[in-house]
């Protein structure tokens, strides 16, 4: 039997597989892991990219507000001092020893020391403000700014301690009513006045008598203080009346203001009113957290204090936590709640009781609120305090695992425990900036969830590493130089220059994790990398493929991505508030391996980077073996 031709089939054609993003590229940076076990949303390198919409995106950069620096000392200090009423907040800025008011267009510098208080230590300046004054500590002074006269050293208030005290002092010794104030050497006593009496005795010794009120009129002459310290001579009698006599007194060295003057921490709080300030962070008594008078800095009773845990560990930190007090230490955390006022006496008291044993806080500037908690800088990394107070229950977490270490020794913990120790952060359009020496690492809170463990990182440098201090003041962000009197204003869509860090150009990258294609015991045959680049009129990007056999380097330019072309214009219709849209750029990979990474930079000054997307098309082309 004859037989027929032979058939030939034709083998299958391997069909092109793709992968692209499927979670985003919202992860952020992974440092603690290798590339190849790093999630697909996550970057093992990336600098001055953020997170835009779910696109990495170049930063905006930073321009000087003073066009010439002040001189070569560091900014000490910013703040928006808002007077009640105004229109328009105050800013002060300290440097050199001085404190400046600061026109913000023009970058005008006022001196505002002109009085008696002619300078401040040139050290970091803590702010705050109450009753429509800005207070300022450095660590040796405590001063006021009342936003029209100079700053002056703060006048400590003179308590009454003694009330309704015969003048005698023995028949009826009064009743106490006020500590005394460590900021003042003075103190009242006020007396039930008798018809005849005219010598009335204090209920300690005094230096001087600095005045006396009769029925609220003050009395200039007529009376002495004796040789005994104690005893108020009156020319004729005062009088009778109930609390008609008032004697202010002094002696030198009565009080130490050092406790008070020395601390460089400062938090208001009063439970669920903001109704006292709490200072703390003196060296000499490291444990100690004081409390002023209610709504008074100028008020520091001397039993208004406590000791938190042992003396060998300082107070590094507080912050609120919903209507608690946190104050950390720098190996552990406690709580702080409101107790009273009591029925009786009336006395308001802030208990203190342990909270967290493991962690606690290095950088007292690096505690704010985030999330319905607090981050703090400790020694392990970064940390996210949550609202459970029962000690020993996990109320603390790290949430700077992924960017604790790093191979060019830039994260987190890869810097000495004295560069950690003086970081500092800040808050601002939904991110944490942690500033330590010469970077930023920021916390992107919107792609964040604290609570669940989801933590997005990424680092800037040049100019946001020069920050010596941050401020928010009408939406806009301001940071002082750490080395010069500079002002730098962050850029916004609005800007004329959006892309210069301080006149120079933005190196800004991301880079892809190591690609397997879901199926790592593959060799592929990778065919091409599809980039959606964010429309934009000039774009000069480098497109680097990391393989085993090293970088390939593609420069993209606006021509490849076809961001801006007038041959696509139609100028019956066009006008210069046009739209630039979206441009895929496809580049040939032609590489053979198990796995492909890239790089996406732009180091260009005034263009931006934006990618909105990536395709890689790839076939298997044989299982590794």
């Amino acid at each position: 039997m004859a037989r027929g031709p032979t058939r030939v089939v034709a083998p299958e054609m391997t069909r092109p597989s793709t992968f692209q993003f499927p979670n985003g590229f919202a992860g952020g940076m992974n440092t603690m892991k290798q590339a190849d076990q790093i999630a697909d949303n996550e970057t093992p390198d990336m600098i001055n990219m953020y997170i835009n919409n779910g696109a990495p995106t170049k930063r905006y950069g930073f321009g000087r507000v003073n066009a010439t620096s002040w001189g070569a000392h560091p900014v000490r200090g910013l703040y928006e001092f808002w007077k009640e009423g105004a229109a328009s907040p105050i800013i002060l800025a300290a440097w050199n020893g001085k404190l400046y008011s600061l026109n913000l267009t023009t970058g005008a510098a006022t001196d505002l020391m002109t009085g008696t208080k002619a300078s401040i230590a040139d050290a970091n300046v803590t702010f705050f403000t109450m009753n429509d004054k800005c207070y300022l500590m450095t660590g040796t002074e405590l001063c006021e700014y009342d936003g029209s006269n100079p700053v002056a050293v703060v006048t400590g208030y003179v308590p009454t301690i003694i009330r309704s005290r015969s003048p005698d002092g023995v028949t009826v010794a009064g009743t106490p009513y006020e500590e005394l104030n460590y900021l003042s050497n003075s103190w009242e006593e006020s007396f039930s006045g008798t018809a005849d009496a005219d010598e009335y005795v204090l209920s300690m010794e005094a230096d001087s008598v600095e005045g006396v009120w009769i029925d609220g009129e003050e009395l200039t002459t007529g009376f002495s203080l004796g040789e005994d310290g104690v005893t108020v001579a009156f020319d004729s009698a005062p009088g009778e009346g109930i609390n008609n006599v008032v004697i202010q007194a002094t002696k030198a060295e009565l009080n130490d203001p050092d406790d008070i003057v020395k601390c460089t921490i400062a938090h208001i709080w009063g439970g669920s009113n903001d109704t006292r300030v709490f200072l703390s962070g003196n060296s000499s008594v490291s444990n100690r957290r004081w409390y002023s008078g209610l709504m008074d800095p100028t008020y520091w009773p001397l039993l208004s204090y406590d000791d938190v845990g042992s003396n060998a560990e300082a107070i590094t930190g507080m912050g609120r936590l919903y209507d608690m007090q946190i104050i950390y230490k720098e190996r552990s955390t406690y709580y702080s709640t409101v107790n009273g006022p009591d029925a009786t006496t009336g006395i308001v008291s802030y208990p203190v009781l342990p909270m967290n044993d493991q962690y606690g806080c290095i950088a007292h500037r690096t505690v704010f609120p985030a999330q319905n908690g607090l981050l703090a800088l400790t020694e392990q990394g970064v940390t996210y305090t949550m609202a459970s107070f029962v000690r020993g229950q996990l109320n603390v977490t790290v949430v700077s695992e992924k960017v604790n270490r790093s191979k060019d020794d830039t994260g987190i913990n890869d810097f000495t425990l004295a560069e950690r120790r003086a970081a500092h952060a800040f808050v601002y359009d939904s991110k944490y900036w942690l500033h330590i020496k010469d970077q930023v690492w920021i916390l992107d809170l919107r792609y964040s969830n604290l609570l669940e463990g989801i933590y997005c990182w990424y680092p800037y440098d040049t100019t946001p590493g020069k920050a010596a201090v941050f401020v928010e003041s009408l939406e806009r962000l301001y940071i002082g130089d750490n080395t010069a009197g500079i002002i730098y204003l962050m850029a916004n869509v609005d800007s004329a220059t959006p892309y210069r860090d301080d006149g120079a150009l933005i190196d800004a990258y991301w880079t892809s994790p190591m690609v397997f294609g879901g199926a790592r015991d593959w060799i592929k045959n990778f065919k091409e990398l599809d980039v959606t680049y964010g429309g934009q009129a000039i774009a000069n990007h480098l497109l680097s493929f990391i393989t085993e056999d090293g970088y390939e380097n593609i420069d993209v330019s606006y021509s490849d991505t076809r961001a801006f072309d007038f041959d696509y214009i139609d100028f019956d219709n066009f006008t210069f508030g046009c739209v630039f849209y979206p441009a895929t750029n496809s580049e040939k990979v032609g590489y053979k391996g198990e796995y492909l990474q890239w790089k996406i930079r732009n180091n260009v000054i005034d263009e931006s980077l934006v990618i909105l997307g990536q395709v890689l098309t790839y076939t298997l082309k044989k299982r590794v073996r």
